[in-house]
């Protein structure tokens, strides 16, 4: 999440600012450092996290582990990688790798 990416998040934050509930969905977990992704974490809560945790975002959600992991809650955002029941399946749709959903 960068450039185009990070500047579209945070105006979707702008604009769901009042909403009690939010929640980000991407792909990765980019907020842990994996075998893959080494550096991720840092480049994460420095560029992503302090944004989320300004807008209040309840929790982020990832898939791609295909493990459950609740990660403590940082600055008031919660972080969970979500198991796949689809896992061992190779399934490729063209969607869109972040999204937010929030309730008014």
């Amino acid at each position: 999440i960068h450039g185009e990416q990070l500047a579209w998040l945070a105006r979707d934050l702008e604009q769901v600012d009042s909403a009690p509930l939010k929640f980000v969905f991407v792909h990765q977990p980019l907020w842990l450092n994996t075998d893959r992704q080494v550096d991720s974490r840092e480049w994460w809560m420095r560029d992503v996290h302090p944004m989320l945790a300004e807008h209040r975002v309840s929790a982020v959600f990832a898939g791609h582990l295909h493990k459950y992991i609740e990660s403590p809650m940082i600055d008031g955002v919660r972080y969970y990688v979500t198991f796949s029941p689809a896992a061992g399946f190779s399934i490729r749709t063209n969607v869109m790798e972040i999204f937010i959903i929030a309730r008014s």
